[in-house]
């Protein structure tokens, strides 16, 4: 099932909440140091392939505050799975004005499941990741406060088949994909449900319309620190450093999963190194402030920050990971299924 999502006032207010929190958290950085000679003359831009909802959103507002003398700002360019984002970089002059920040679906994942994209992940060229986030399977009210573990969870389904439902963003999600492990390990036929955005997968938890979730690390945490939202595990293979106290997927005998993701910026792959080289001198010291780090922490990502060679060397990384699940479960045929 795929639920869509409208534009609406609500929709505004948050734009507007997200914009002032991450200048709020930012309002405490330095000014940056030397901005390139022609930063001043042109609007520069930072896309993010997906829509306001979730932890990406305030990131990328809150480095746009931080690159502000250099006119950067942030646009969400949701479209065809982020494929609107990348064609738009891609096709942009590589003179540093337009950079993408991908979330890594689209770099590590996406190449093994789509049939036809109109990108490659060798148009682009890493330049800092910012951030990396885990999954959390994610319980609501519905299932009651006496479920704590993931077999526990398992046990409560196949006694309440009607709730066997377990919400995410995307079909061809790495999301679905730690649903699909969880159902083959566990043997239990879950029913996966698509939505258009993470508000409306909390909205329906907390309601009590859906029984649970996999939902990224940062999002929703107001409702977890009241209880109101539970989470069972996390779906790397270790503990989360933001999220020390969940459990993670091997403690739950699931060996084959380490699901996790990163936000990070790329350029264009014919980008100049001088270009590149300025670029960094503007974004590294923005990553060793104590206000980056609180954005970080305030959104659950790791502190690790990673410069392109190490940053290429996770992308690579990842992707030899998920080519490996895509043949082993045959994600191809449960994506198109």
């Amino acid at each position: 099932m795929q639920i869509q999502g409208s534009t609406s006032t609500m929709d505004l207010n948050r734009r507007q909440f997200l914009k002032k929190s991450s200048a709020c958290l930012l309002s405490g950085l330095l000014p940056p140091y030397v901005a390139m000679a022609h930063s001043h003359s042109h609007i520069h831009n930072i896309i993010f392939g997906f829509g306001q909802t979730g932890i990406g959103s305030p990131l990328g507002l809150g480095i746009c505050h931080y690159l502000h003398q250099y006119r950067y700002q942030f646009k969400n360019r949701p479209g065809h799975h982020s494929e609107t984002a990348a064609l738009l970089v891609k096709k942009s002059s590589p003179n540093g004005e337009t950079i993408l920040m991908a979330k890594s679906p689209t770099m590590t994942l996406y190449p093994y499941i789509y049939k036809h994209l109109n990108y490659q992940v060798d148009d682009f060229q890493p330049l800092v990741l910012l951030g990396q986030y885990t999954l959390i399977l994610t319980v609501g009210p519905l299932v009651p406060l006496t479920v704590k573990t993931l077999d526990e969870y398992c046990d409560w389904i196949s006694d309440h088949p009607q709730y066997r439902g377990i919400g995410f963003t995307n079909l061809k999600s790495p999301a679905n994909l730690a649903k699909l492990m969880i159902a083959r390990n566990k043997q239990y036929a879950f029913n996966g449900i698509a939505y258009a955005g993470t508000s409306m997968i909390i909205d329906d938890l907390v309601s009590g319309n859906l029984a649970s979730a996999l939902i990224i690390s940062g999002n929703g945490h107001h409702y977890f620190e009241r209880k109101i939202l539970r989470p069972i595990m996390v779906t790397s293979a270790h503990r989360f450093p933001s999220l020390p106290n969940i459990p993670c997927a091997s403690e739950f005998h699931l060996n084959d999963m380490n699901i996790s993701g990163w936000y990070g910026l790329m350029l264009p792959k014919k980008t100049p190194g001088n270009i590149c080289n300025q670029l960094l001198s503007q974004i590294l010291p923005m990553t060793h402030t104590d206000a980056f780090h609180q954005l970080q922490h305030h959104l659950k990502l790791t502190s690790d920050i990673f410069e392109p060679e190490q940053f290429q060397h996770h992308i690579d990384k990842e992707r030899i990971y998920y080519q490996t699940m895509v043949e082993r479960y045959d994600m191809d045929t449960a994506f198109h299924a």
